[in-house]
């Protein structure tokens, strides 16, 4: 049997040598270059299996795969293209599996694992078998069709199969080389893409790479993308993005590799950010959604997004959910609980609140809010905004040169809004303090003049309010000026005003054009709305909202009185410098991401010092004894150096895999284990199928993870429906913590029950509780016990004593509690339930036999189940027949030689047995 492989080239330099690496297998490569001019055309000659022929390139797919198939000579014909190789299961089974194929299988269909980010990660969403085969048999009649998406014809009349192994492909990896495919593409109308980023920024749903899609050792890696070496930072606004907010981030690019993520369809003027720009796609049902966004942060060492009430902070969970990211989140919001009248909003505030690691508040306000809503105050740390006080300074020219552009005489007073033309902003109060001021001074037409800059839904009705109280003569509009000349804007005027009202669903929450206005010497009027109180400070005028008596009022005042405008101008400027400066915040920004960075490396490090070399170290005999000896593939959570599973290798496992946090500790894991994979098993997405383990191990695992509960749902959809889970938790229930707590304390300490790394504590019903939900069956619970229960005076009686504790009335399984270090826990898939519901209405009906048919049955499936032999041995034994009982219980003692019931049971059927 021949195999041909047939690919076409054009400029491959960079893939080539790594495809024509994984052909092992192959009799011939039949290769179609389109004209390359690197050096793509010096690696094929150099290989001695390729067939190489040069066709010019006219911009047609399908003609050029099918010069390379009528030159193909073998019996099969398989498909690679330059930017993809062969997995090793393909390399290594790809001649059985065609050799044992039938007469009337045509081809092959196969998956493609879409590598996204670097080689670790690829698209799970994808990872679908390709609608055209990939390995057919040579038919005279199979042809090629079509430009591009070109489509394989003249199979139509044979079974084509799928075979579940994987061609890798690298091409989403070379963004450079993406985009411009993107353009080419772009321009062809059977493409079926309008723009480069449709092709590049698609929603992959990034997961772990499968462990099959493993290429040979003898493939050369994917080279690694150059980075500057500074930690990477992702900047997520959405339509959002905007200079002011970006301006306190500029001065950390020298210390960070920052990057700002919008849409195509940005909702500011963005020309004038000194930061990095990826502009993705928005979602047609959500524009503040990103397309593609998952991918660019899987490089990222910090996602820096906004309020968690927008969708592209829910993206950033999703990966701090699956990769572990750090996230930190500014919030702006002050009205606690807002928006969450939709139950949709309020779940994904929710999931956003407990994923986000930091918080930073614009306001005192803005952090109470937080706090209301359940946020941790040590979570959350007050910096507000700055600007660039080099550019919103005091700047007499410039005003002078905007007041000629704009036709108002030196003598004129102006009086400046801007901000959005809407009624929470107080616009319609302003008209009526100036149609008040109006009526009481009598002014002379150019004598004040109200300058309106700013657009929205309320444009046209403040107009026609004006018209209606005869104030043309003292409003002019504009629409928009540029925010990097914004401060001639405040350069040129007398006074400013924000009259923000407060609503229901908004308040002011900042108010950066008030900052900005100060810095430049202007004295500032404002209202008590929102957060307005704590940015002004006794640097303006603050009048109550919704009064514009009082804002008239507070405008004549500050008009009629030079002396009381220098003092605000003064103070606004001395204000703005101290508190608001851009490069300052900028340095506590800076300060936060490195602290959160340092954390990151000390929680991932966990160092010798902090938890001890010993506890990575950990045998765990007593764990062992409880995995069943027909498991053979084995995920241990939290691993350690991998001792316990090294053991389950040796006894006869196929594979185990290990999950540890540790760098170090999973480093010489993987001496002893077939895989480690390192991470957050909390949030760590496994390379695996669902049902995939015969077995998993987490053994002092669940009391350290924030969410246990959903990590053993997770842990759920890897076990096989026969397979078990074992766990061992410590028991806070302990009598030593109950006199610790009536001695007013709580000690955490390096190890133990109150381990100072343990997030949650539990007791047995919790630990009943917490399986049950996840979709467990407890099938038994072993115990680590306090030696001092056996020295006991009276370990019956219904009453204890210790420190000054007095316990009465307690169950002699409630004082054994109380002893109880570590609970050992085994179950299974909560399935098997009906089994044993069935057999415990056999038993209390007292047809004892039909328990014994059904035991054994479910036997004949499990026959290393510990609890089941140990039923049926019981049964047994009370039907009269010991040998039988004998022959289960001596099975389950192979498994669990120290059990102590079972060796009960044994003597009690071996005397029986003796007197038969």
């Amino acid at each position: 049997m021949k195999i041909s492989i047939s690919m076409i080239t054009l400029n491959e330099e960079k893939n080539i040598a790594r495809a024509l690496s994984s052909c092992t297998f192959a009799d011939e490569i039949v290769v179609v270059d389109g004209g390359s001019t690197d050096g793509t055309l010096d690696i094929l000659r150099s290989h001695g299996k390729v067939v190489l022929i040069q066709q010019a390139w006219e911009g047609h797919f399908g003609k050029q795969r099918q010069i390379s198939l009528d030159n193909c000579s073998g019996d099969w014909v398989v498909r690679l293209d330059a930017d993809e190789a062969f997995s090793q299961i393909i390399e290594e089974n790809i001649r059985a599996v065609l050799e044992s194929t039938p007469p009337d299988t045509a081809g092959y269909f196969i998956r493609q694992c879409n590598l996204v980010g670097d080689e670790k990660y690829y698209s799970n969403s994808a990872d679908n078998y390709e609608n055209i085969p990939r390995i057919w048999r040579n038919l005279k009649v199979a042809r090629w069709e079509g430009r591009v998406h070109e489509i394989l014809k003249g199979l139509e009349g044979g079974l084509a199969r799928q075979w579940d192994a994987y061609i890798v492909h690298y091409g989403l990896l070379d963004k450079k080389r993406l985009w411009n495919k993107g353009e080419q593409y772009s321009q062809i109308e059977e493409a079926g893409f309008n723009s480069p980023e449709e092709l590049i920024y698609r929603d992959y749903d990034v997961q772990l790479r499968p462990s099959r899609s493993r290429v040979s050792s003898w493939v050369p890696p994917y080279p690694p993308e150059k980075r500057s070496g500074l930690p990477g930072v992702a900047i997520l606004r959405g339509p959002n993005l905007n200079l002011w907010e970006m301006q306190n981030y500029e001065p950390l690019c020298k210390s960070f590799d920052i990057t700002s993520y919008t849409t195509n369809q940005p909702s500011f003027d963005i020309s004038h950010i000194n930061v990095p720009i990826v502009k993705l796609p928005p979602h047609p049902k959500n524009p503040a959604y990103m397309v593609g966004l998952e991918a660019e942060l899987l490089d990222k060492d910090i996602i820096y997004t906004a309020d968690i009430t927008w969708i592209f902070t829910y993206q950033a969970a999703i990966m701090k959910q699956k990769f572990g990211k750090r996230i930190v989140a500014l919030e702006w919001e002050n009205i606690p609980f807002a928006y969450e009248e939709d139950g949709q909003m309020r779940e994904m505030k929710r999931f956003n609140r407990q994923m986000v690691d930091h918080f930073i508040a614009v306001t005192e306000r803005a952090k109470d809010a937080l706090i209301l809503e359940g946020v941790p105050e040590e979570k959350i740390s007050v910096i507000p905004m700055g600007i660039n006080i080099d550019r919103f300074r005091p700047d007499e020219e410039s005003g002078t040169r905007l007041r000629r552009e704009l036709g108002i005489g030196k003598s004129e007073k102006v009086i400046l809004f801007t901000g959005r033309m809407v009624w929470e902003k107080g616009i319609y109060d302003l008209l009526y303090a100036a149609g008040l001021l109006e009526l009481d001074c009598h002014m002379e037409n150019d004598a004040v003049r109200f300058l309106i800059v700013g657009k929205g839904p309320e444009s046209e009705c403040v107009k026609n309010r004006v018209r209606e109280l005869g104030l043309e003569h003292l409003f002019t509009f504009m629409e928009s000026y540029p925010y990097h000349r914004m401060h001639e804007m405040f350069n040129m005027a007398d006074i400013f005003v924000l009259p923000s009202i407060s609503a229901r669903t908004w308040k002011e929450q900042f108010g950066m054009v008030l900052i900005e206005a100060m810095a430049c010497g202007l004295p500032v009027i404002s209202t008590c709305s929102g957060s307005i109180p704590e940015v002004v400070g006794d640097a303006g005028i603050l009048v109550q909202s919704n009064d514009p008596r009082g804002l008239y009022q507070a405008i004549k005042g500050l008009l009629n009185n030079g002396e009381h405008r220098m003092e605000l101008r003064k103070k606004g400027m001395e204000r703005a410098i101290r508190e608001y400066d851009s490069n300052k915040i900028a340095m506590k920004v800076g300060q936060l991401f490195e602290e959160l960075l340092q954390s990151s490396v000390q929680n991932q490090k966990g160092t010798d010092e902090a938890i001890g070399r010993d506890y990575f170290r950990q045998g765990r005999r007593e764990v062992e004894a409880l995995v069943p000896v027909e498991a053979m593939r084995i995920l241990d959570v939290g691993c350690g150096e991998g001792i316990l599973g090294k053991r389950l290798l040796d006894r006869g496992a196929a594979e185990v895999v290990g999950i540890e946090v540790d760098p170090a500790a999973s480093e010489r894991a993987k001496e002893n284990l077939s895989r480690v994979l390192q991470g957050d098993a909390e949030f760590l997405e496994l390379p695996y199928e669902e049902g995939y383990f015969d077995c998993i191990i987490c053994a002092d695992v669940l009391e350290h993870l924030k969410e246990p509960l959903i990590a053993l749902r997770r842990f759920n959809r890897y076990l096989a429906d026969s397979g078990t889970i074992i766990a061992s938790i410590p028991n806070v229930r302990y009598y030593g913590v109950i006199n610790m707590l009536v001695e007013g304390e709580w000690k955490y300490q390096d190890h133990g029950i109150l381990d100072k790394t343990h997030l949650r504590f539990f007791a047995k019903k919790d630990i009943d509780t917490l399986f049950k939900e996840a979709g467990f069956e407890i099938t038994g619970i072993a115990v680590n016990m306090d030696p001092g229960y056996t020295s006991l005076n009276a370990p019956f009686s219904e009453e204890i004593s210790f420190g000054r504790v007095k316990l009465r009335g307690v169950s002699h399984e409630e004082l054994k509690d109380l002893f109880v270090i570590q609970y050992l826990v085994k179950a299974e898939k909560a399935g098997n339930k009906k089994m044993y519901d069935a057999m415990n209405t056999a038993i209390d009906s007292g047809d004892f036999g039909k328990a014994i048919d059904i035991l054994e049955e479910y036997l004949e499936q499990h026959p290393a189940d510990a609890d089941s032999l140990y039923r049926h041995a019981d049964v047994c034994y009370r039907m009269g027949q010991p040998d039988k009982a004998l022959d289960s219980i001596d099975k389950l003692l192979l498994f669990e030689p120290e059990r102590s019931d079972a060796i009960e049971l044994k003597s009690k059927i071996s005397m029986v047995s003796s007197r038969g």
